[in-house]
């Protein structure tokens, strides 16, 4: 069901949110999330580019070629979704990585810009392109050079950040590497203590069977994380898998996430829904209503 929140759609290039609404016990208001994923911005200063080793320079500008091939372009588009989000009167922006392709500094500023430039909070979590170029994909120096970058537009830790209302916590947790490490776990699981609902977002979604039909026919392999999907044996997983997505009393009342590049709506085990929403660059986005019960 698209949201309507404009007068004149074709201010908007044709962008129609989906919309989507969590329903929560006990919450003293309601709350308006948009929610944005996989834009894929691929901008580069014409200094960047030339000193670019000949390999990656091919490759980025074929990225950016096939990111701007329909529509207005991911950077062009990035500065509407903002707009759009004001329109639906959002009180927070999720994003849930890869808004950017890779971290060259145009694509940094960009990013950065638009989400100080805004008067609506944002939360972000940083995705598999965010802070690596293919051609040094989650090394440890990509890991050094660039994780950094994020650190102020995630709250000072791109593992993890959250925003807490006063009967409400949204968090965002890096999984960007298809896993999540023992630090990034305890500080999620401590949340729990608070004894508030907690919205989850991840890049990454969990595994749920029923969505592997639609993963297998768009990537050929589980783009998911936990049980039959990556990491599923790791003990880190498995306690951050089981603490969301099999606890009976989980106090995770919705999870949001991305990396697909396609619209899933879906239950895990014990429940709680799931919710991917497609890529930015072709105009995918959500409303999220989180109203009670």
């Amino acid at each position: 069901m698209s949201f309507p929140v404009y007068s004149e759609p074709e201010t908007w290039h044709g962008i129609e949110p989906a919309d989507f609404e969590v329903k929560i016990r006990g919450l003293k208001r309601e709350y308006t999330f948009f929610h944005l994923t996989d834009l894929h911005m691929c901008e580069f200063t014409p200094d960047e580019l030339s000193e670019m080793p000949e390999e990656r320079r091919t490759y980025e500008l074929q990225r950016r070629d096939f990111f701007t091939h329909a529509w207005p372009g991911a950077a062009a588009l990035w500065s509407n979704y903002i707009d759009c989000a004001k329109a639906a009167g959002a009180d927070l922006l999720l994003l849930t990585g890869d808004i950017i392709d890779c971290p060259s500094d145009a694509n940094v500023k960009v990013l950065k810009d638009g989400v100080r430039e805004t008067d609506i909070p944002a939360l972000y979590v940083v995705g598999n392109h965010d802070w690596s170029f293919a051609d040094d994909y989650h090394t440890p120096n990509a890991t050094a050079m660039h994780r950094p970058k994020f650190a102020d537009i995630c709250n000072g830790d791109p593992n993890i950040s959250w925003v807490e209302y006063e009967d409400l916590i949204i968090c965002a947790v890096d999984d960007s590497r298809h896993r999540v490490f023992r630090e990034t776990a305890d500080q999620f699981l401590a949340l729990f203590e608070k004894k508030k609902p907690i919205i989850l977002i991840l890049h990454v979604p969990l595994y749920v069977a029923s969505m592997e039909t639609d993963c297998f026919a768009s990537w050929h392999q589980l783009l998911m994380m936990g049980e039959k999907a990556f990491y599923g044996d790791d003990p880190q997983v498995k306690r951050f898998y089981e603490a969301v997505a099999l606890a009976p009393d989980t106090p995770v009342k919705a999870v949001i996430t991305g990396h697909l590049h396609f619209h899933h709506e879906d239950i895990l085990p014990n429940g709680v829904p799931q919710i991917v929403t497609d890529k930015g660059y072709t105009g995918g986005c959500r409303v999220i209503r989180v109203v009670k019960e």
